[in-house]
């Protein structure tokens, strides 16, 4: 299977502390550290989108049930290179940095009804997601009990390759998020999907993205299973520069 760094299919993470779903969700505030709650009409501070804005991360990767077992660690760099006018909203591009070489460009949306992926370069070939994926649904809406889904269906990169990808995704918090770059009040937004591979296969995936009003992405945590095979890719700011 591959492995390739495509943010929302190899861009996922979980954890913090809490658990998703069933009931009611109850942040649980951090002495020093205030939330911060997002207003209506605001939810594009969730993506700065300046050029020149830079993120570093570090990547954790786990792969059990392949043909080998893998556990690495590496640090990546986002930065924001171009931004444009599209659909009401901004269109970014963003080179995936490793040590200043730039390994892929990705182009993000954020628009008033979401921060979405849109593409990914790898290897010379532009791979794009038909619809743009949906990451992070605007407005946020966080429900007292049953969280409130939204969906999103159509073809996108997984381990499979392109695949068919149905998904649901609701929002929590806001929440104090523990990252290698300080605390910070963060909403959650979590993607249950199930994927089709282009040979049958089926697997499914769990995304947790956490986004920090004026800073971005902070953790992103994703774990995709078919059969034995399982993969975990965990990423975690380190430190960034928003304009």
């Amino acid at each position: 299977m591959k492995t390739t760094l495509f943010i929302l299919c190899a861009f996922a993470l979980v954890g913090c502390g809490s658990k998703s779903g069933g009931g009611a969700y109850v942040p649980k505030p951090q002495k020093g550290v205030a939330l911060t709650t997002v207003a209506a009409g605001d939810e594009a501070s969730l993506f700065p989108a300046t050029v020149g804005n830079l993120w570093q991360y570090e990547v954790a990767t786990s792969i059990t049930g392949g043909a080998q077992n893998v556990n690495s660690k590496s640090k990546y760099g986002f930065e924001v290179k171009a931004v444009d006018p599209v659909d009401g909203g901004n269109q970014l591009t963003i080179n995936l940095l490793n040590e200043d070489v730039v390994l892929t460009t990705q182009v993000w949306k954020v628009t008033a009804s979401g921060i979405y992926q849109v593409s990914v370069e790898q290897g010379g070939k532009k791979i794009i997601s038909v619809p743009d994926q949906l990451v992070a649904p605007f407005p946020i809406k966080v429900a007292a009990g049953t969280p409130e889904e939204v969906a999103w269906n159509g073809k996108t990169i997984t381990a499979f390759g392109m695949s068919d990808v149905t998904s649901l995704t609701h929002a929590e918090g806001p929440e104090i998020v523990d990252t290698k770059a300080g605390l910070l009040s963060a909403y959650r937004f979590v993607t249950d999907s199930t994927v089709k591979g282009p040979k049958g296969e089926q697997g499914t995936m769990k995304t947790t993205a956490f986004f920090s009003p004026k800073v971005g992405l902070i953790k992103f945590v994703q774990r995709f299973q078919a059969e034995k095979f399982v993969k975990m890719e965990r990423m975690e700011l380190l430190q960034y520069t928003v304009k």
